[in-house]
Formats: structure tokens, sequence, C-alpha cells
């Protein structure tokens, strides 16, 4: 089949190219990108709604900013390639959006309030800047993703299979519940009566009052992320505890241990969803394959678990996932395209305070479905570069909406610095020693 011209660019370059040509195509005499001519170019499209220019205008401003800070000529000449296939796909897709008629595509929405507004279809090839500045550094931080489709045995794909160890189940505290840090059962409070008997007076639950005196806070707010967090990084208390006296169930150990771990150190990936729904699917979030690169890494490599809000939508629901599933198939339509099913396996976070150790009953597993877009002209041990991605059917809407990855290595950190005073003598006690 004939290959489709790119026709939105001077930046068609042959992968056969030097360096030095590459970049005098790229550069204009005064040796600076030519973004402000490309911005023009965009604007105009805008104001004259001519959605074809805009998407042309971005996808090179996005070559140009990939292309900033290189000077080995292999990786020019893999952006130069990746954007002449991504050029291809957008023809493709402009194509159908100009013979489909559906205007009403175009989405109008700011991911930020101090960002501009960014009209655009939901055009595979065309990344919104703050979109693909957040997948360049997900492949920066944790490498490239290279996939191939999955082995075929007795005419079915076979599953990819990572697990990695079971975080535990804790109750998420929200912040209009004070069953944390006031009354004679609340863990704070028990904490502190364990510390004046051992000698070393705090008053961490007070404090902790004081912290949410005269605040208003919605009904989803509370200490999921450090729960998420406390169980990837500790294991599951098994049993009552005696410090100074004073017991503490595992409900009491779960909650001082989700306490002790709000503010460990953490990477997050991805943008949180802004505005209404329909800005949710333009944005998708984390893409898939940077939320794809991440669990192989992690789970695969590292064998560590990973926390995702598993809302695309305002509120933030993060749990922890520690097993993935998967299959990748050839798109029947497209060379380029790969389709992956996959399922998810997470730890949800529990109503109320409860002894009860982790189980099934604390599991869900949400399925998510997106393409890959892949170069295999581009080929590492058998497996394409993954150059785009899409969230497709219904996890269009409903798919992850960032990744947090607790760094390794770190201390624990609570937002309270009361507690922070006495986090080596808790560790000793509580954290590193049994009964």
């Amino acid at each position: 089949m004939t290959r489709a011209r790119w026709s939105i660019g001077i930046f068609l370059i042959s992968a056969a190219c030097g360096g030095d040509k590459i970049a005098d195509k790229l550069m204009p005499p005064d040796g600076k990108l030519d973004i402000a001519r490309l911005e023009q170019e965009r604007n105009k499209g805008k104001q004259n709604s001519d959605v074809a220019s805009y998407a042309q205008a971005q996808l090179k401003l996005n070559h140009l900013k990939e292309l900033e800070g290189i000077s080995d000529t292999h990786e020019i000449r893999r952006v130069n390639q990746k954007y002449e296939l991504l050029g291809r796909i957008l023809e493709e897709e402009l194509t159908r959006f100009h013979a489909s008629g559906q205007a009403s595509t175009v989405r109008s929405f700011k991911l930020d309030p101090e960002h501009e507004v960014y009209e655009s279809p939901e055009f595979t090839s065309v990344y919104h800047p703050i979109t693909l500045q957040e997948v360049r550094r997900v492949f920066t931080d944790f490498g490239e993703l290279y996939v191939n489709v999955s082995e075929v045995k007795s005419g079915r794909p076979v599953t990819h299979h990572l697990q990695v160890k079971t975080p535990w189940s804790g109750y998420w505290y929200p912040f209009g519940d004070n069953s944390l840090y006031r009354g004679d059962s609340a863990p704070l409070i028990k904490f502190d009566q364990a510390m004046k008997a051992l000698g070393h007076p705090s008053r961490v639950a007070d404090d902790e009052e004081d912290r949410y005196k005269g605040m208003r806070h919605d009904g989803w707010e509370g200490l999921c992320d450090a729960v998420a967090k406390a169980a990837v990084l500790t294991d599951e208390p098994k049993a009552e505890k005696v410090v100074g006296g004073v017991k503490f169930s595992i409900a009491d150990q779960k909650a001082l241990l989700t306490f002790a771990n709000h503010h460990y150190p953490k990477n997050i990936y991805g943008r949180q969803y802004r505005g209404d729904a329909e800005t949710d699917g333009t944005y998708q979030d984390i893409k898939p394959e940077a939320f794809h690169k991440i669990v192989e890494k992690v789970l695969g490599d590292e064998k560590r678990a990973i926390i995702i809000d598993d809302v695309a939508g305002v509120q933030v629901w993060n749990k922890p996932l520690f097993q993935y599933r998967w299959k990748i198939e050839q798109d029947p339509d497209h060379d380029y395209v790969l389709n992956v099913k996959s399922r998810a396996f997470l730890i949800k976070e529990r109503s109320k305070e409860t002894d009860e150790l982790t189980s099934q009953a604390d599991y869900i597993a949400p399925s998510y479905d997106y393409r890959l877009y892949v170069d295999k002209r581009d080929v590492v041990d058998g497996k394409f570069r993954v150059i785009a991605g899409q969230w497709i059917k219904e996890s269009y809407r409903d798919h992850p909406d960032t990744v947090t990855y607790p760094l390794k290595g770190m201390e624990m950190k609570s937002h309270n610095d009361e507690f922070n005073k006495y986090i080596p003598f808790y560790k000793a006690k509580f954290v590193d020693s049994s009964n």
C-alpha cells in the first residue's frame, strides 16, 4: 500500500538523513526554534474555527518541543520518525472528522485556571502540551514503552500477569470524622497516653484537632492517599500491641501507620481532572502508554505496588494496585494500532475501623481498554516503540486519573509536626518491634 504523505509539514524528514541536515531543516538561521510562528498559526486556526490548521500547528509545536535539548543524531531521527507517523495518523483522523461533519466533537476547556484554553477534537496524534509533558516525564523516569502482540496458544492470546505483595486495607478517616483524634478510644489519644507513660509527653491529638477547626471539607476528602501509601510501604499489623501499658488494636495500628505516612515522599504522574465531564475524555488524564509503562516497570521490575486514583473525576480516591493482567492484539484495520484489554486488581478503602485482616473482600478489579499506537520501524527485543495511546470503550470515561509512586528508601513523615518529633520512637515501639 502506498504510504500517505504528511501534508502538514516541513518536518517530514527521511530517517536516513544526517543529523546536521535534520537540524538545518528544523531550525531557522538564528538558531531558535520557530515556535512563535507556529503559535500564531495555531491561534489563527482557533480564531477561524479551522480545526485542521489548529491541530496541524499543535502537532508541529509538539514535535519541536520534543526536539528541544536533543543533540544525539539517532535520537533526533527517532523523534522525527515518530512525528512522521503521527502526521499520517492525523491525516486519517482529519479525513474522518471532515467526512462525519461532527463539529460538535470540538471541545473548549482549561486544565487549570492559569493555562490557556485549548480547543481541539480528540485526535489521537495531537496531545495537549501538558499531557505530552506528563508522558515524556514518565518515559524519562521509567524508560520508553515497547510492546508486541501477545503470544497465541490454542487459538487464544496468552494473558500477561504481574503480581506483587498484597497491600492491606484500612479506614480512610474522612476529614469530617474526628474519631482519629477525639474520644477515649481514638488512636491519637492512645498514642499520647503511651508517650506520656514512657516519659515523652506529646499533644498530637490536640494538634490534629486544631488543624481542622473552622475548616469545611467535601464529603469525599480524607486520608485515602495516606492509607494507600501506608498499605504499600508497611506490613499489615496482625495482632494487638501494648505500648506504655496502652493497648493498640489492629485498627489503631493501621491508623497510626496511615497518620505516619501522610507526607511520605512520592511522585504523581498524570493530571487530575478539572472541569466538566467532557473535559475528562479530551485530556484522558494519565495516558494509557504512560500508565502501562509504570505498571510494567514498578510491578514487573521493582516488585512493588503502585497507587492509582481510580476515579476519572474531581474526587480523588487513591487505591493500591498490586496485580495487573493484560493481553495485546493487533488491530484489524490499522497496522500501527495494538489493542489492549486489561484488568487491574486494587485494594479498596474501608468504610469504618475494623480489626479484620485484609482478604479478597477488600479487592476490586476494574477492566481497562486502550489502544497503543506503535512505530514498527523502531524495534527492541522484538517489540515496537509506542508513540501514542488512547483510552477507549467504557475506559474512555472510566480509567485511572493519576498514578502515585512512593519513592524508594525514604523516611515516613506525617503532616502533623508534633507527631514528626517522635517518629524514631514511634518506629522503634510500634513498627520495628513485636509483642
